[in-house]
């Protein structure tokens, strides 16, 4: 491209005519590192952990983002990090699935944002007029499509205005809103509906777990679980096995 050539690791002044300018040459390859390194970046990596920062198990500990790898493929996780007093004992160490605890907390979330009679209980807007209300709940319904269908970059971030903390506890998954900034985000005024004195209010969703040594299974006994989706490299191996 600017006229060099490579040998042996080193570069030297080639014979060929160079068809590109060293200076754009050179803005060209610091694009294409700063490009590497923001798409090795959690902010635009597919497999971003969501719930960084808002996980936490029933004893309060932290639940960090974790993965193992296996036959070249990815898994993530979330798992506690006890102080380091408690490190030695992981007998109450939690590792949930990462992907259905995210989507448990994204569906959840949503259901709450459609549910309008719901969502006016729990935010205090049942003394406001008609027509403000429906204001309130296409805004409502609005941010509910904006999380369900953002990408793995704006995501975490809508889930992070959205939610201050989520509880881990055998049975139940404790999500916690802040009240006056849901309220705002779906176009709630500080005057509007009755003041509270709860700063958060929370959403308790039963869950079950079955435990495999350390790491926990989720299993999600909520009638609006989406249905399985076949797996069309595991059906292929299925029928291979009864071809042989």
């Amino acid at each position: 491209y600017i006229g060099d050539i490579t040998h042996k690791g080193e570069r030297y002044r080639g014979e060929h005519e160079a068809i590109i300018d060293r200076e754009i040459w050179e803005r060209v390859q610091s694009q294409l590192q700063s490009n590497a390194v923001s798409r090795g970046s959690s902010t635009n990596s597919k497999s971003r952990s969501q719930l960084t920062g808002l996980l936490f198990d029933a004893e309060g500990h932290r639940m960090v983002p974790s993965h193992a790898s296996k036959a070249g493929q990815r898994y993530r996780y979330y798992v506690s990090r006890p102080p380091e007093e408690k490190a030695a004992d992981a007998s109450s160490a939690w590792r949930l699935p990462a992907p259905t605890i995210e989507s448990l907390v994204v569906r959840e979330t949503c259901q709450l944002l459609k549910d309008s009679p719901r969502l006016s209980d729990a935010l205090n807007l049942t003394q406001l007029p008609t027509n403000r209300l429906k204001e309130i709940f296409s805004h409502a319904e609005e941010l509910e499509v904006r999380l369900r269908d953002s990408g793995p970059g704006e995501q975490p971030v809508l889930l992070e205005d959205m939610i201050d903390r989520i509880v881990v506890r055998p049975g139940s998954i404790c999500i916690s809103y802040p009240f006056e900034k849901l309220r705002s985000l779906i176009g709630v005024s500080a005057e509007e509906g009755d003041p509270t004195v709860e700063a958060h209010f929370s959403l308790e969703v039963s869950i079950q777990f079955k435990r495999r040594g350390i790491e926990m299974k989720l299993v999600l006994g909520s009638e609006r679980e989406p249905q399985p989706r076949p797996d069309p490299v595991l059906i292929k191996a299925i029928a291979q096995g009864h071809g042989w």
